[in-house]
């Protein structure tokens, strides 16, 4: 059946879709595939089954898909949907199939037997607030829905899985009394109770086990609690309660202490409820206002539901404590970003250099790509972000690079180049929002190369010229005005690209250690690209290694303040380490450690080609390396000479290079020689040792 996009006839914010069921047996099993304007919640049965995103996290719909368990038992049934229109006009459109315990199916599709409902209770409030009532009843006004025009459904959409998991409060940091209505604000130091009354405040913190009983006679007093949840969480607001019919909970968000970022309430029905809000809500302090209790409220948890995606690969390294300190709280870090793609609260437009910061050290830190394509197929920038297409084309190239999905960049790459041609522009772009005319130009030069080697990674060599010229020529330009260190964004991208090479004297280095960690990372990038490897590792100690120590669980929240922000895995595992492709997708994997004598590095790796291990010492006018393959394929060992003329290398105990001259080897077919290295060609799975002296 092909679904048509539905919506309540006429306007409105809030609506409750419903298609009335007669199942004639037990349900074994199914799925349900969906796509709306707005955020929408999936019951079957009375039971929750998924929340769609609309465009929450990726500033425009996506077509996601639901799995259905087994379980719903025969006879009326209905397929209730509470959505919300979000910007414009208000859709959903939903099909799928639910199967049956002894074999048949029904195909279900969004259309004219559906019926629709306005919810009038509903209303949007200031600063990213929201009034909710409960789930529909009888008292619902039911019609026939209209079927919306012109709507463009989006692609199929594959992200990560993720699996919803509740955080509650650590600790109740502030109670009191607290005068009721009027602005959700934050008060540190409520009254003490006396028009109120709050027992066993603390069964909050304890879901299942106890209830808070909370009441207030007087209307123009409230119960006032702040939940401290221990770090910040991005997730759905979830309340049970039992009683307090016409009752309010008011709850406000806080990323930090003593301001309240958005806020929702809920006015209470009968009985037991479960309620779980729409919109995606960011915060480390959770406040409540409680109202208008005449007759006492039991209330058992109030917290957030997160969305955290299940990644199975785990890279790690062994180096210095600091450094594997580093590694452990960039795991953190991506674990509280990383949900279908990696999550910035502030909203649109995407950050296209901040996710590509992250992607680049979740391929390390896990070797997976997804999240990362979910926002590429999800994300893209739209007309006029000019410097949103540029960055794009970075991060397609990137993940490129890494994921080798040669069919997802063929579906990609046209609209990314079509839109870099859009924006071109004769000479060097002006400044334009946040950005100065130098950064800008540095992006496009950027955004040109990348453009080149995906057109080339794709054979197509006229196309890749083209762009490859046009970038040579802005590069000229570009060269003749360099930024100053000050225009920071400019100078790290400059420094990241190539566009000039940094000089890491003392001084350069002190200079920029008040860079943010967004910034630092692209100037981390360019140390190590300019072969300054001393100088990488002591402004990643500057900037990180001093961080690491700060009170917080991310690298935002140690930086003191609610930023996703990268740290530098990606340059330990693939300059330290030494492990990174070689070609897309690890066609050939690349082991070059940076020739720097740093005691035992040890490390492994997920990557396309499997897990890599490797393990590596320098000194003493000796190299020694150790790699473990799980799978075949093209290696490239790059050695240093050690600064010998005639160095001998080894494999395995068997000599294979002297005097410049190669020993046959059955799992080496060539070996380069270069001015300071020796590039073996390996071929083989298993573990291999070589010794350079």
């Amino acid at each position: 059946m092909t679904p048509a996009p539905i919506w309540y006839p006429g306007p409105a914010p809030f609506v409750y879709l419903v298609l009335p069921l007669h199942l004639p047996e037990a349900l074994s099993g199914g799925w349900l595939e969906g796509a709306a304007s707005g955020p929408y919640q999936l019951y079957l049965g009375g039971q929750l089954v998924g929340r769609g995103l609309g465009s929450t996290l990726t500033g425009r719909p996506v077509r996601e898909r639901f799995e259905l368990g087994p379980g719903l038992g025969p006879g009326p049934q209905q397929l209730l949907v509470l959505a919300a229109a979000g910007a414009g006009v208000g859709w959903l459109s939903l099909s799928g199939k639910v199967d049956c315990a002894q074999g048949g199916q029904i195909e279900l599709a969004t259309g004219r037997p559906w019926q629709a409902a306005r919810a009038a209770e509903w209303e949007e409030g200031p600063g990213g607030g929201e009034r909710c009532w409960p789930a529909a009843g009888g008292e619902l006004a039911w019609t026939g829905v209209a079927v919306v025009e012109r709507v463009v459904l989006p692609d199929p959409w594959s992200p990560l899985p993720v699996a919803e998991q509740a955080h509650w409060g650590r600790a109740v940091v502030a109670f009191g009394e607290a005068e009721a209505g009027g602005p959700l604000r934050f008060a540190a130091e409520p009254e003490s109770l006396r028009r109120a009354k709050c027992v066993h405040r603390e069964g909050l913190l304890r879901p299942g086990k106890s209830w808070t009983l909370v009441q207030t006679r007087d209307p123009q007093r409230a119960v006032l609690l702040i939940l401290d949840l221990g770090q910040q969480h991005s997730g759905f607001p979830c309340l049970r309660l039992r009683g307090g019919r016409g009752g309010l909970v008011e709850l406000g968000f806080a990323r930090s202490w003593g301001q309240v970022d958005s806020w929702v309430s809920y006015t209470c029905g009968q009985g037991v409820q479960e309620w779980s809000g729409l919109w995606l809500r960011t915060c480390r302090y959770l406040m409540m206002r409680l109202s208008h209790f005449e007759q006492e409220v039991e209330i058992d948890c109030v917290g957030l539901v997160g969305r955290h995606a299940e990644v199975e690969g785990r890279g790690e390294l062994a180096l210095s404590p600091l450094l594997e300190q580093v590694w452990e709280v960039g795991r953190r870090s991506l674990d509280a970003c990383r949900q279908e793609l990696y999550y910035f609260p502030a909203g649109p437009p995407y950050d296209w250099l901040r996710a590509q910061a992250l992607a680049l050290n979740d391929c390390y830190l896990s070797g997976d790509t997804r999240a990362m394509g979910a926002a590429l197929a999800g994300a893209a920038p739209g007309q006029g972000e000019v410097a949103g297409q540029l960055a794009y084309l970075l991060a397609l190239q990137s993940h490129h690079l890494y994921a080798g999905e040669g069919e997802e960049l063929a579906r990609r790459l046209p609209a990314a180049l079509a839109a870099l041609a859009a924006c071109r522009s004769p000479g060097l772009p002006a400044g334009e929002g946040s950005w100065s005319g130098p950064a800008l130009g540095a992006l496009r030069i950027g955004a040109l190369e990348a453009a080149g080697r995906l057109c080339r990674w794709q054979r197509d060599r006229a196309a890749a010229q083209q762009w490859e010229q046009e970038a040579r020529a802005l590069r000229r330009q570009w060269a003749a005005a360099p930024p100053e260190p000050e225009d920071r964004w400019a100078y790290a991208l400059a420094c990241y690209l190539g566009l000039l090479a940094p000089k890491p004297q003392e001084a350069w280095v002190r200079r920029l250690a008040g860079a943010g960690l967004l910034e630092a990372f692209y100037l981390e990038g360019g140390l190590w690209r300019s072969g300054a490897g001393v100088w990488a590792l002591e402004y990643l100690e500057i900037k990180w290694g001093r961080t690491v120590g700060r009170e917080g669980e991310t690298w935002g929240e140690k930086n003191g303040g609610f930023e996703v922000l990268p740290g530098p895995e990606y340059f330990l595992g693939s300059q330290v380490l030494g492990v990174r492709p070689g070609s897309p997708g690890y066609g050939v994997l690349e082991i070059r450690p940076p020739g720097l004598d740093l005691g035992r590095v040890q490390g492994r790796v997920p990557t396309r080609r499997g897990m890599v291990e490797v393990e590596w010492q320098q000194g003493n006018g000796r190299f020694w390396l150790a790699l473990t393959l799980e799978r075949e394929g093209e290696t490239r060992l790059w050695l240093p000479r050690l600064g010998q003329r005639f160095p001998v290398v080894s494999l395995n105990g068997e000599t294979l290079w002297r005097n410049e001259k190669m020993y046959p080897n059955a799992l080496v077919p060539q070996i380069s020689a270069e001015a300071e290295h020796l590039v073996l060609s390996l071929k083989g799975a298993g573990r291999h040792e070589v010794e350079v002296g």
